[in-house]
């Protein structure tokens, strides 16, 4: 029976991801030409065709070297600044048609006034005015990408109209370009195409990035400046119109709702209508920069699209943990952030461990930012005594799988592992940068040794300065504790090079190895065959190492059993191989080591060199002959508080060579750097904190290659 349910899903799902929602418009004015724009009318002429796409021939100063309007079209568009004016088109048929959606390309920033759109029944007289941009706040825009969406059934449908753009004197600018009417609601493109048609038909709102990957309309991704007191952070959300809509690991990030779109309901769903405000550049202005470390839209993540499965989720309770063994100290951690694991599978016996953390008490009994997490935590339900981190899809337990049976088979002698399920994505297959942000950190305070990431996003993924971001933040804080992250390269068969995916593709993050899939055969003749899985990206830039990815089997819900293929399929694998090396070579082993312990010993396929570098395949076996290296730093290391001096203690053992010793907060932020001389003598060195706002930090010392990582409280 769970055979035919998985089957039948995975049809299901191939049905979804093929069926189209491919529309044409019934009329369109792209105003490609100044000819284009003359079909239109604009008494006073203050409506100007610009040929650029921007409004600078009004007032240089004012437009302040802006680029153009980003419309589908690009080139020419009408546009307006700094006096009242309105612009009319020609007549158009709607004959026949049982509903109208405008849809028109924006380019707006809010001075005083309102801006209206007026349909007019040509035969009739008849006009409906709807009013746009309520919510765009004074000196504040929206971004050069905005699209605008109305229903004018009421007053267009079976009817002949013109559309008349009003703008009020008080405005700023307005550029509008690629005006059309649809008989269906148009909905946003993406990057790559088909979610544009899957987002939908599962019911996610969305609106696009500039690279075309879905967000969750105006909600944004926020990290605060350590130690900024709570009633300056309310207060600035209180002068943006922002809401909190969720905070996570001892409030690291924010999640704020910022309330400008409209949604519109289509068939019982919901999609934005209205307004799509540059969101950062409404939070991240001068007043609010003082004390954002980062803010990103709250993009979408994705492990596995499909319909929620039906399948009974089990409430966890005290019962639900009965037979789970606690927590051992030495086990070697591995962070599974998914769809959820079922933790109660057979398979995964010896793998799941129960923490300190008594549920259904409200109290973080283990000091880990999450109360009531004795095995994981759920970041998609309520949180709380709600906690229960069971998959509901299937994904996450075949990924934790595939880790469990790959330790099963290697060379694991004397070595325990732990492995930490966290429930990122729905029972859709569906996260949100926040959630896995979240979940990132939770797996630091949990002192992970590898974190596998089974799904991606694509869109720009990065902050405004182009280097950092959310997640990035949250992966070099992993750096900074020594943990290995594992990402899947994606399953859209591109070449990452032109269109990159996160996390697979974040530059500068030496901690993080990415991973591509492949089929691994025995030909006609006994012969190894090997290449690329057709649905892998790759990239010989981005994808370090490929690992077997094709209709790979592992467990699944309910002590199920079954087939799956994808990237996901194949970063687990790696996941396992370094926790492997992380056993072996001991905890303390810098993260550096173990990638070029992985990647050293691959096989190196010629034939595979464009599609990872150096042709890197994964061979497991060949850590089971490889030599331990040098041994992990010496334990003689002590740190401790010395209250009197608001300062701590560290002492350190004799050291032939220098070491250097850096403490960051948890956010990744640096709050200062110390150099040790050799000495054969023991040091014993005091270490003032009494800057240091309230918080975690976290210690680095590095010695001779080696590295410790310790843990500060300051309350």
């Amino acid at each position: 029976m769970q055979t035919l349910r998985f089957s039948i899903l995975m049809a299901g799902l191939l049905l979804l991801a093929t069926f189209s929602f491919a529309q044409s418009p019934i009329a369109a004015f792209p105003f490609d030409s100044e000819g284009d724009f003359m079909d239109w009318t604009t008494p006073g002429n203050n409506w100007r065709w610009v040929e650029d796409g921007k409004a600078e021939m009004f007032d240089p100063t004012l437009w302040a070297g802006r680029g153009s309007i980003l419309s589908r079209s690009q080139g020419g568009a009408a546009a307006i600044a700094g006096t009242s004016g309105v612009l009319v088109s020609p007549p158009v048929d709607l004959s026949g048609q049982s509903q109208v959606f405008l849809r028109f390309n924006q380019y707006y920033r809010a001075l005083g006034g309102a801006t209206f759109v007026r349909v007019t029944d040509v035969s009739t007289g008849a006009a409906q005015d709807f009013t746009i941009n309520g919510n765009v706040l004074p000196q504040v825009e929206t971004g050069p990408r905005a699209v605008e969406v109305i229903d004018i059934t009421s007053i267009a449908a079976d009817a002949t109209i013109e559309v008349t753009f009003i703008f009020e004197t008080t405005q700023y600018f307005w550029i509008i370009d690629d005006v059309a009417f649809y008989n269906t609601f148009p909905y946003p493109e993406t990057r790559p195409a088909h979610y544009r048609d899957t987002f939908p038909a599962l019911g996610y709102p969305y609106t696009p990035d500039d690279a075309g990957w879905p967000y969750a309309p105006n909600e944004i991704v926020v990290q605060i400046v350590p130690g900024t007191p709570p009633d300056s952070v309310e207060a600035l959300r209180d002068t943006l119109g922002a809401t909190l809509i969720d905070s996570c690991v001892c409030n690291s990030l924010q999640l704020w709702g910022l309330g400008d779109s409209v949604l519109y309901n289509q068939d019982g769903m919901l999609y934005p209508e209205g307004s799509t405000i540059d969101i950062l550049e409404r939070v991240k202005g001068a007043s609010s920069s003082v004390i954002i470390q980062e803010a990103d839209p709250n993009y979408y993540t994705v492990a596995e699209l499909q319909p929620e499965m039906i399948t009974d989720n089990p409430t966890l309770t005290q019962n639900d943990l009965a037979g789970i063994p606690d927590a051992i100290d030495d086990a070697v951690r591995i962070a599974v952030l998914d769809t959820g694991v079922d933790y109660k599978h057979e398979g995964f016996s010896g793998y799941i461990y129960k923490k300190p953390d008594a549920l259904n008490n409200d109290t973080d009994d283990d000091n880990n930012c999450a109360a009531d997490d004795p095995i994981g935590w759920d970041f998609v339900s309520d949180t709380g005594i709600s906690n229960n981190p069971m998959d509901d899809h299937s994904h996450g337990t075949h990924v934790a799988g595939i880790i469990a049976r790959t330790l099963d088979e290697a060379c694991t002698d004397n070595c325990r592992f732990h492995i930490l399920p966290y429930k990122t994505h729905d029972a859709q297959g569906v996260s949100s940068l926040f959630k896995v942000a979240c979940a990132t950190y939770q797996a630091i305070e949990d002192s992970a040794a590898v974190i596998n990431d089974s799904w991606g996003f694509y869109g720009s993924g990065l902050g405004s300065d182009g280097e950092n971001g959310i997640l990035k933040n949250a992966i070099d804080s992993a750096e900074f504790n020594n943990i290995l992250v594992v990402s899947a390269a994606g399953n859209d068969s591109l070449m990452l090079d032109t269109l990159l995916q996160y996390p697979a593709c974040f530059d500068q993050t030496p901690n993080e190895i990415t991973v591509g899939a492949v089929f691994d055969s025995t030909g006609v003749n006994g012969e190894r065959v090997v290449g690329r899985a057709l649905f892998s990206n790759f990239s010989d830039t981005w994808v370090d190492i490929l690992a077997p990815g094709v209709e790979i089997g592992s467990y699944l819900p309910q002590d199920s059993f079954g087939i799956k293929s994808g990237t996901s399929m194949s970063a687990p694998a790696v996941s396992a191989a370094a926790a492997i090396v992380f056993c072996k070579l001991g905890r303390q082993t810098p993260y550096a080591d173990v990638k070029s312990l992985l990647l050293n010993t691959a096989d190196k396929i010629p034939s595979l060199d464009t599609v990872a570098t150096d042709g890197n395949l994964l061979n497991i076996l060949a850590l089971c002959t490889t030599p331990t290296q040098t041994a992990p730093l010496s334990q003689d290391i002590h740190f401790y508080p010395n209250p009197a001096r608001d300062a701590v203690q560290l002492e350190l053992p004799p050291i032939l060579e220098a070491a250097e010793l850096e403490i960051f907060h948890l956010s990744g932020q640096r709050m200062g750097q110390w150099q040790f001389p050799p000495s054969a003598h023991p040091q014993n060195t005091s270490l003032d904190v009494g800057h240091f706002p309230s918080g975690t930090y976290l210690l680095r010392l590095r010695h001779k290659g080696q590295l410790w990582v310790g843990r500060l409280i300051k309350l």
